[in-house]
């Protein structure tokens, strides 16, 4: 679960670092994604991939959770290939980063070139029930509702700045929001519960006596 929020910290803090105008927050941006990037990478080192595999003991839920991601991967690829390639044809900006005033939209090369990957990645190993699938899908499902989340709020804020609501868009994110968070639900209570010792339990004994017998009983 940590590594899939710190991926989303990552994320966002990536466009704040490098898109944002320089402007008094800049140093904070630049801390968090620091910091977000080395917890991220220590993390990676305490992942407990055999508690992760338990979570998806379930046929069911394997399969389910790897054609989602399967979905997911194609439906984010179709969108910024289709900007991407009609903003070449054109020799025009997309509206969405013309509006924005920026040269470059951050989510292509965070999108195409980590997310979808990892998520065909984590999808293709949980089908095949290979090492690592597991704990990749744990963390892209904590890491998609937030992410979706955020572009919800976005779009209403723009929505209460002036610009038109994008029902289409609300509608895709609320949709994924719902799933994932369904989808980690259910991989979470999967997990197995450990068994915590109460302290009259845990408390070690010494050797057993027996009771002195009276004399000539």
């Amino acid at each position: 679960m940590t590594i899939g929020a710190l991926g989303y910290l990552l994320y966002s803090f990536v466009t704040y670092a490098f898109e944002i105008v320089l402007n008094p927050a800049t140093l904070l941006y630049i801390a968090v994604l620091g910091l977000g990037g080395w917890s991220f990478l220590t993390g990676l080192a305490d992942l407990d991939a055999e508690e992760a595999e338990t979570m998806f003991a379930s046929r069911l839920l394997r399969r389910a959770t790897a054609v989602f991601l399967l979905v997911i991967a194609a439906l984010f690829a179709l969108n910024w290939l289709h900007e991407i390639l009609g903003s070449v044809v054109s020799g025009r900006l997309p509206a969405g980063l013309a509006a924005a005033g920026w040269p470059m939209n951050p989510p292509y090369v965070l999108d195409l070139g980590f997310v979808i990957p990892i998520a065909v990645l984590a999808a293709v190993r949980l089908l095949r029930r290979q090492a690592g699938g597991a704990w990749l899908a744990v963390s892209l499902l904590v890491f998609l509702p937030v992410l979706s989340l955020s572009v919800l709020l976005m779009t209403v804020y723009m929505a209460i700045d002036g610009q038109p609501l994008q029902l289409p868009l609300v509608a895709v994110f609320g949709l994924v929001i719902a799933l994932s968070a369904a989808f980690a639900w259910l991989a979470l209570r999967a997990r197995p519960k450990e068994v915590v010792d109460s302290p009259s339990n845990s408390r070690p004994q010494g050797p057993r006596r027996d009771a002195p017998q009276l004399i000539g009983s």
